[in-house]
């Protein structure tokens, strides 16, 4: 089985649209929608907004259902400035742009300095290379960073720039799932679609404008990956 785990309701409805043979189940303060994309059986779960909830949830719907693979779909603010609302990113991997020990170790932040950094499955990005190959969607398969903040001011954009300068885009929850994943030994894949570019002013607008555009944007996008798995 398939989870897909998304953070706001905009992102789950546009992946509700999509499943078949839908029923919804009530299980540990949570509701939970099941269903099949093509012949995969699916679950998806609202994780909730920021790291902590979204691993929490996580490791429940891990604990309570035999899971094959993880995906998490939704928005994302796009770093990179050539990229455009709505663009699609496969996260290659992520790490923590918030997780920061310099005052200790004396190590600055980095892809390859971070105690937590997720690389996702090659399989599952290459069927994202193959879906890019069939489809006219602008899609990138590019690292990813995330942490407990809407990135909109400019300091926050310059540091993760400065550290993490091969990141395409920033969320709020990818890392915590790909590291809640990693725990239980299963394969993740996060796939998002830019509400804003973090690196245009006013981009908190765009994020209320677009959101459930990219939302859906990204529920598409998964069900071509979806349809693809062996």
């Amino acid at each position: 089985m398939i989870a897909i785990m998304v953070a706001m309701d905009c992102e789950r409805a546009a992946i509700e649209e999509i499943i078949e043979d839908k029923k919804t189940i009530s299980s540990r303060n949570q509701l939970y929608t099941m269903g099949k994309i093509k012949d995969k059986d699916v679950i998806v779960a609202t994780c909730g907004i920021g790291k902590v909830i979204s691993a929490i949830n996580t490791a429940s719907i891990l604990e309570n259902y035999d899971i094959d693979l993880v995906m998490n779909i939704g928005t994302a603010g796009g770093l990179y400035q050539k990229a455009s609302i709505c663009d699609v990113i496969v996260a290659s991997k992520v790490t923590y742009h918030d997780f920061d020990l310099y005052s200790i170790d004396r190590i600055e932040p980095s892809f390859d300095n971070n105690y937590y950094t997720f690389i996702a499955d090659e399989y599952l990005t290459g069927l994202a290379y193959d879906v890019i190959k069939s489809d006219e969607y602008n899609v990138f398969v590019k690292p990813l960073v995330s942490g407990d903040a809407f990135i909109s001011a400019a300091e926050k954009v310059a540091y993760i720039q400065k550290y993490f300068p091969e990141a395409y885009g920033c969320d709020m929850e990818a890392c915590s799932i790909a590291h809640c994943c990693q725990e239980y030994d299963k394969k993740f894949l996060i796939i998002r679609s830019f509400s804003d570019i973090v690196t245009k002013k006013g981009n908190e607008l765009d994020f209320n404008e677009y959101k459930h555009i990219a939302s859906k944007r990204a529920a598409q996008f998964s069900k071509l990956i979806i349809e693809k798995l062996d």
